[in-house]
């Protein structure tokens, strides 16, 4: 330290001026570390036990060279093993041949069998469902009535589990259906409703609609009657799922029918087009609009409304 005097009146005051090499005073909540003392770097004091109150700066993760990662860390295999099929689907081959037996009791053994293996594995057999539909279909309207019959209860029992599975297949079994609802026998109509009624409980409904809107157009007067009032109950769900496939497939059909004479047909008719009207408000004229009706159409269809 440097000494300095000043005079001051009766005598001379002495005061030490620090010098730069001075050590810094240090406040009382300060410890500065001795020789001895060892200095404990923040990242040795950040564990488990001990964690600080201050917040830490951010360190860079630790990369690992691919050769000091464990096995199970590498990229896994895309290779899946093919999941092993049920052994009862090696019996649909036989099952189906007997489906098409000349022999009515093998037809109708052969479709209890195909109803078993099915409902046990509903989602498993997807894949399988055109082949199988292939040679159930024709059982729908089978010449006889035991077989066709049975047909019809099996399909109405698997509808429940297949659900939307059946998509594939619809092509293939709603036109016998509809032919069925002309069917002399009263046991086979009435077998056939139910599948019909099965249907729009299980399947989405959208996809009924193109299905049921061609066999109304194939159809006799009594197929367009049952159908008309089937897709008079799908107008309201369908629209909501996929309104496009209303106004795509049931704007031609309907329109086609105003010129229909059949007082049966015309009744159903009305209850289509009332669903509809119902169901699109404004789109519904919109949609009519663009048909470029005639003035005598335009009227029939504001009769059948009304």
């Amino acid at each position: 330290a440097v000494v300095s005097t000043q005079s001051t009146g009766g005598g001379s005051a002495k005061r030490t001026r620090p010098s730069k090499f001075s050590p810094k005073p240090t406040r009382s909540s300060e410890v500065v570390p001795s020789e001895k003392q060892e200095v404990i770097s923040p990242q040795r004091r950040f564990s488990a036990n001990n964690i600080p109150n201050e917040k830490l700066e951010t360190y860079e993760p630790v990369s690992y060279a691919p050769s000091m990662l464990p096995a199970s860390a590498g990229s896994r295999s895309t290779k899946e093993t093919p999941v092993k099929e049920p052994p009862e689907f090696e019996l649909l081959p036989h099952i189906l041949l007997e489906m098409e037996s000349s022999e009515w009791r093998n037809r109708y053994q052969a479709i209890e069998q195909m109803y078993d293996i099915v409902m046990k594995f509903p989602t498993r057999i997807s894949p399988k469902l055109v082949k199988i539909f292939d040679s159930f279909v024709p059982r729908l309207t089978d010449g006889n009535s035991k077989v066709n019959l049975c047909a019809l209860v099996v399909l109405c029992q698997i509808i429940p589990a297949l659900k939307d599975n059946l998509e594939c297949v619809l092509s293939l079994a709603v036109p016998p259906l509809a032919n069925n609802v002309a069917a002399t026998k009263v046991e086979i109509r009435q077998a056939t409703l139910e599948v019909l009624d099965s249907m729009v409980l299980h399947i989405t409904n959208s996809i009924l609609v193109q299905h049921f809107t061609q066999a109304i157009t194939n159809g006799n007067v009594k197929v367009k009657v049952v159908m008309l009032l089937k897709l008079a109950d799908l107008i309201e769900p369908a629209y909501s799922q996929k309104p496009q496939i209303v106004n795509k497939c049931c704007f031609p059909v309907t329109l086609k029918l105003l010129d229909e004479k059949k007082g049966e047909v015309r009744t159903a008719l009305a209850r289509v087009l009332q669903s509809m009207h119902t169901t699109m408000g404004d789109a519904f004229w919109e949609n009519t609009a663009i048909a470029n009706l005639n003035k005598n159409d335009q009227q029939k269809l504001v009769d059948l409304l009304s």
